[in-house]
């Protein structure tokens, strides 16, 4: 960050050109100073919405299957390494973290080929799997794929821990079964002692 003269500061970013002046051979440097201000706000305002959702947010590129890792939550495991090749960093994270059944599902919709064909009819799909973590607990995720630019290849895989809401969920389903149940009773009694 630097400061202007009258105190405010701004980020920047400063670039450096050097010319040779012929005539005596002396060095000319110019320096140019950007106010990046605003780029570097839009940035931190990405980062602060994405760990309100997200745990973790991977830019993939499918032409050159590769990936970065864009966000996470640091105190949630990322599984995936921070870049590199997109397809086997799936099958490392997969066979880590998944029983059969789910690692088929993973790798199957984080496939080139059916993420483009899914992107060709919706705008975003996604899927939920059961994952083991690193102390072996089993945990929800929800997987959200999207294009973040179709014609470059670009997409972007957002997870989210979804555990306790499908948890509370399953909760409430049995509570209700519960009292569906006690309500019922009384009335499957008497019809069970009532003659015909």
């Amino acid at each position: 960050m630097r400061r202007r003269k009258d105190g405010t500061v701004f980020w920047s970013n400063t670039s450096f050109r050097f010319y040779l002046k012929p005539e005596t051979n002396e060095v000319i440097a110019f320096y140019y100073t950007t106010d990046i201000t605003a780029h570097k706000l839009q940035e931190q305002l990405f980062k602060k919405i994405a760990g309100l959702d997200y745990e973790l947010l991977t830019e993939v590129d499918i032409n050159k299957n590769t990936h970065r890792v864009i966000s996470f939550d640091a105190g949630k495991e990322k599984n995936i390494a921070a870049e590199g090749e997109f397809q086997k960093a799936l099958r490392i994270a997969a066979d880590s973290t998944m029983d059969q059944a789910s690692r088929q599902e993973y790798l199957e919709k984080l496939d080139f080929t059916y993420m483009q064909q899914k992107l060709e009819k919706e705008p975003v799909y996604s899927f939920i799997l059961e994952v083991q973590d690193e102390d072996g607990n089993t945990r929800t995720k929800r997987y959200q794929v999207f294009y973040v630019e179709k014609e470059l290849g670009r997409v972007c895989i957002a997870r989210s821990d979804v555990t306790d809401v499908v948890q509370k969920e399953q909760r409430q389903k049995e509570r209700l079964a519960a009292a569906w149940w006690r309500q019922s009773r009384p009335t499957l009694q008497r019809q069970i002692s009532s003659p015909a």
